[in-house]
């Protein structure tokens, strides 16, 4: 589903999540820390909680690649700011979204070659 494929840097996730699940845990987690358990016991806790947060697939693969310690979870605004875009989100919410100004979300998507004009068009 995603129009806009993520960057590079995002390629250890993207290879133990899928895209999707890379974007989901940018948008719950980026910028932060998370802590992976180190076994998948949906028993226990904090296992559960991260069942009901995402889903058991998407918890059992980051416990199979992160298990056992903190996974630091990028931010990568600029990344879907174009993204939020191109799924027709408007200048203002993908700015109350991301918390940035608009002034920085046209710069994101001029940095992808869209003109202050384009952006400002609906899609």
């Amino acid at each position: 589903m995603l129009e806009i494929p993520p960057p590079a840097e995002l390629g250890e996730f993207v290879q133990a999540l899928g895209a999707e699940d890379t974007l989901r845990l940018i948008e719950a987690y980026g910028g932060t820390s998370l802590w992976v358990p180190h076994t998948f016991d949906p028993a226990r806790p904090n296992v559960a909680a991260l069942i009901v947060e995402f889903d058991a697939p998407m918890v059992k693969a980051m416990v199979q690649r992160w298990g056992k310690g903190p996974l630091k979870v990028p931010n990568i605004k600029w990344w879907r700011a174009r993204l939020y875009r191109a799924r027709g989100q408007e200048i203002a919410r993908i700015a109350r979204r991301l918390g940035v100004d608009v002034k920085t979300v046209w710069k994101y998507l001029s940095d992808a070659g869209m003109t202050k004009q384009q952006a400002e068009l609906p899609l």
